[in-house]
């Protein structure tokens, strides 16, 4: 008997001892003796003479717990013997083998080692052809080809046709298959999820988790690549605005002439422009324009005047302004300072100490 795994140690110590003051409580015809075992088992042994109405016994055991306790209980039952030296032993490991299969059933309360038909058996052929598939699927991000190969799988162990050693093989085979995927994606699983996931596939508790548990693997998968190629496109996008701005600095650079340019909606362009450029448009260009200014002051022998019409400034008092809000003088006292400067050496930085 085993108390749901959702509460705290008190609470589930709590739980244990309210079931073993009702499994010792007086019954005709039969005998119950338990003990707590940790904080989540309890090992009972129930004795009586009428072994065709043991189901009855147990779903009446269930109930009277279930009256006094509030708590999701699960019964592994081993099988039933005559008295005799060996009796409680056995049952008591085939009551643990159950416990194992628990995993595999979180629909059943009550499950019964005789119930128990799995044997050796496996599908190792099938199985390997479904996680080629399900290594497909995360490779070519098709939610729905994913969804249906982690039902037929799981859904298979769940029928309980399957020994433990061979269903815990294909969970941890499924597992496996993700990972591999991972790696040749060049993709980092303690980067996307946090930590290993095998280290998270201890805490999964049932079956049913760990299919939610991957489908949300599978989710996150998808995201990250999804956020990967908008960040390659981004980065694309970045240079061919850079490239395009540096080549037309001298004519008309505008927003929609640079989208038509690219091929790109202009919209698109005037929402996203912060995000790619660090600023938004007008303050890029004007950044770009004080960078070409200041090179043609240091390298040309333009005037001021035909440098601020060279960059399409109509008004030289505002192309005055504007570059000595960058270069904390005017066009022409930065020109001079920087000429009269020893070589390689900027006046307008503080001195090294």
């Amino acid at each position: 008997m085993h108390p749901h795994n959702d509460l705290g140690f008190e609470k589930r110590m709590l739980v244990s001892y309210g079931i073993i003051e009702v499994l010792g409580r007086a019954r005709n015809e039969i005998q119950v003796e338990s003990i707590a075992e940790d904080d989540k088992t309890i090992a009972g042994f129930v004795g009586f003479d009428m072994p065709e109405q043991k189901k009855e016994i147990y779903e009446q055991l269930y109930a009277d717990m279930g009256a006094v306790v509030k708590a999701k209980l699960i019964f592994c039952i081993g099988g039933t013997y005559a008295r005799g030296e060996d009796a409680v032993s056995k049952s008591y490991l085939e009551a643990c083998e159950c416990h194992k299969y628990v995993y595999f059933m979180p629909q059943k309360y009550i499950v019964v080692h005789e119930d128990l038909v799995a044997s050796k058996r496996n599908d190792s052929k099938n199985q390997i052809r479904l996680l080629n598939r399900l290594e497909d699927s995360i490779k070519s991000g098709s939610e729905m080809e994913f969804r249906t190969v982690m039902k037929a799988m799981t859904g298979a162990l769940m029928t309980g046709l399957y020994h433990i050693d061979y269903s815990i093989y294909v969970l941890n085979s499924i597992v496996t298959t993700v990972k591999t995927a991972l790696i040749s994606m060049d993709m980092d699983e303690v980067d996307i999820f946090g930590s290993d996931l095998r280290e998270q596939m201890e805490d999964i508790d049932n079956i049913s988790d760990f299919q939610i548990w991957m489908n949300d693997i599978f989710s996150l998968i998808c995201l990250k690549r999804q956020n990967l190629r908008t960040s390659i496109i981004n980065n694309e996008l970045e240079q061919k605005i850079v490239s395009y701005i540096d080549e037309n600095i001298y004519n008309n650079v505008s927003l929609d002439n640079i989208s038509k340019a690219l091929n790109i909606s202009s919209c698109y362009l005037s929402r996203n422009f912060k995000v790619l450029m660090g600023m938004n448009f007008s303050e890029y260009l004007s950044e770009k324009k004080m960078q070409c200014a200041e090179r043609l002051l240091m390298e040309s022998g333009l005037s001021v005047k035909e440098i601020a019409y060279k960059l399409g400034y109509n008004s030289i008092q505002h192309f005055i302004k504007l570059f000595k809000m960058r270069y904390m003088s005017t066009p022409k006292e930065y020109q001079k300072k920087m000429k009269g400067s020893p070589c390689g050496e900027n006046p307008l930085e503080m001195p090294k100490t």
